[in-house]
């Protein structure tokens, strides 16, 4: 996954979230489709897509967003100040705090 945006606060965390969200979603939102000797990118999966998506919109509206701390980048300073498992929500104000 790519990671192109700026580090350091929550609000630069929600835009490292939507631009990962995005990929996954443009790129699991899609079935493989093998053409002769090649791979390409078939239709799109209904399920998948849908689930990716409600994730993409949900980071892009500035919503709540409920995550878990190991969906969190490597390099965040909350990565591993508790449980991998731990949940967590980042507020509409961009800030992060344990789900609960």
């Amino acid at each position: 996954m790519s990671r192109r945006v700026a580090r350091g606060t929550d609000a630069d965390l929600r835009a490292v979230l939507l631009a990962e969200h995005i990929e996954i979603r443009d790129t699991a939102g899609y079935t493989l489709v093998r053409q002769g000797d090649q791979i390409v990118r078939g239709g799109r999966c209904p399920v998948s897509y849908t689930f990716w998506a409600d994730q993409v919109d949900q980071l892009a509206s500035g919503g709540e967003f409920r995550l878990h701390r190991w969906e969190l980048p490597a390099d965040h300073p909350s990565r591993f100040e508790g449980s991998l498992q731990d949940d967590l929500i980042l507020g509409v104000d961009d800030v992060l705090r344990p789900a609960g």
